[in-house]
């Protein structure tokens, strides 16, 4: 078996492999790289297995400077999980293996691997996160399916004038007013602009932007990625000052909506950590619990790197970043957050 680099033209090839697999996830897609390495300056190292000159396995990675933990070789930053993708564990095993010899070479502090299953092997692995997957139906089926509240909110939402809408790229300055708004007020710095813009570019009818409007004013927007039957939420958020008006609640149910016209059949509200908030909103819908396993080969460092912004260790951070002015969040914000996988 040999394991080797993906040649610069072979995402077709990567492409055609990750649609045939039972379990290939969005992080998987070829694109990825070009997306991460464009906007966030992040290299990709992308592996292939093959035997007999035939394709067995892929492992999608990319170099991050990390601004917590140093420089990290990461499957794959941004995405909650990609992983191997293999035939068999022994493909899988060869290209951890490679994996684990790359990070090396380019002197890393540690490799990451974020999956949806647990490897067998000895190294760390953190399982504090969960993905929440909503099996869908039609929409009838399913506004029967909700609990009262979650179905009052929704009401409530549409009684106090909110609109929801499905747009492509032209919906991206409504979108990312309202996320970079959020993202300052809970303190974490915001990818730019030119991030999404390559997402909907990149995936186009496979995009869609999700904007809630009180009158012309958006106070709601997510993204919606869709993918092997699983349309994901990756990034979603709503103006704190309209929350009584509840716009979070009609954001999801029109993505969920969307979803189903689109031939779905999970919805992917994305990872959270159990019992916190945003897990208890999503837990609502009536979604289950998919283990997250983030795997570690800790080469130069103890433990693996904090980033929880709960922690006592960033908390100051956090509170700092929420006192910047708006403009200034945007202006930095970027420049940080490629080195934060």
């Amino acid at each position: 078996m040999k394991v080797e680099l993906l040649p610069v033209d072979g995402t077709v090839e990567w492409n055609d492999y990750v649609e045939k697999h039972s379990e290939s996830l969005l992080g998987h897609r070829g694109e990825w790289s070009r997306i991460l390495s464009r906007t966030l300056g992040q290299e990709p190292i992308y592996l292939v297995a093959r035997e007999d000159g035939i394709l067995q396995g892929i492992l999608p990675l990319a170099l991050v400077e990390g601004l917590v933990g140093g420089r990290a070789l990461v499957s794959l930053p941004w995405l909650d999980a990609a992983g191997v993708l293999a035939d068999s564990t022994e493909v899988a095993a060869a290209l951890i293996d490679r994996a684990r010899e790359t990070a090396r070479d380019r002197n890393c502090t540690y490799l990451e691997i974020r999956a949806l299953r647990k490897y067998d092997s000895p190294r760390p692995v953190r399982s504090s996160k969960v993905l929440l997957h909503l099996d869908l139906d039609s929409p009838d089926a399913m506004w029967k399916a909700f609990s009262a509240k979650v179905r009052n909110q929704i009401r409530k939402a549409e009684k106090e004038g909110l609109t929801a809408s499905v747009v492509g790229e032209n919906g991206l300055s409504d979108f990312y007013r309202v996320f970079s708004r959020n993202m300052r007020d809970i303190g974490v710095p915001v990818w730019g602009m030119n991030f999404f813009q390559e997402i909907m570019a990149t995936f186009g009818e496979r995009a869609r932007l999700v904007i809630v409007r009180d009158r012309k004013e958006p106070v709601g927007a997510g993204l919606l990625l869709t993918h092997d039957g699983t349309a994901i939420v990756p990034s979603a958020s709503s103006l704190r000052s309209h929350f009584k008006q509840c716009p979070n609640h009609l954001l999801y149910w029109t993505a969920i909506q969307e979803a189903a016209e689109r031939g779905a059949t999970v919805f992917d509200f994305g990872r959270s950590t159990p019992n916190s908030g945003t897990w208890r909103f999503k837990k609502q819908w009536g979604s289950r619990e998919v283990p997250c396993y983030w795997h570690y080969d800790l080469l130069r460092i103890n433990e693996p790197p904090e980033r929880n912004t709960q922690s006592k260790k960033l908390r100051f951070a956090v509170e700092t970043w929420k006192r910047l002015p708006l403009q200034v969040a945007n202006r930095l914000g970027p420049l940080l957050v490629r080195r934060i996988p």
